[in-house]
């Protein structure tokens, strides 16, 4: 029972090195699993939405008449696929609370 757990110099079982086949699957194992983590990475980082939202308020000119002030919002789409906007809010705020938003959170 003892000389299963002792390794002595009369074992039979010898170090043998690691055979070719396995190292190259290991290496095509890493490189996989390395593209995988890359595409993962940029599918989530890269690829995601983005909108720009710009507001402005304008008037409308027709020849000598001025209509307005309207309220002219655009949003453009930088990202690659396709984007719902389901609303816009927008609220009246004074400058002293936008400056100090980022303080209260």
């Amino acid at each position: 029972m003892i000389h299963l757990f002792l390794r002595g110099e009369n074992d039979e079982r010898q170090q043998q090195p690691p055979d070719m086949a396995t190292i190259a699957i290991s290496i095509a194992a890493l490189a996989v699993s390395t593209f995988a983590l890359g595409w993962n990475f940029y599918r989530d980082v890269v690829l995601k939405a983005r909108v720009k939202v710009s507001i402005m308020i304008s008037n409308l000119h027709d020849g000598e008449a001025i209509r307005g002030p309207y309220v002219s919002i655009t949003v453009t789409n930088h990202g690659p696929g396709p984007v719902h906007i389901e609303s816009i809010h927008m609220a009246k705020m004074s400058w002293l609370r936008f400056l100090g938003r980022p303080l209260l959170r």
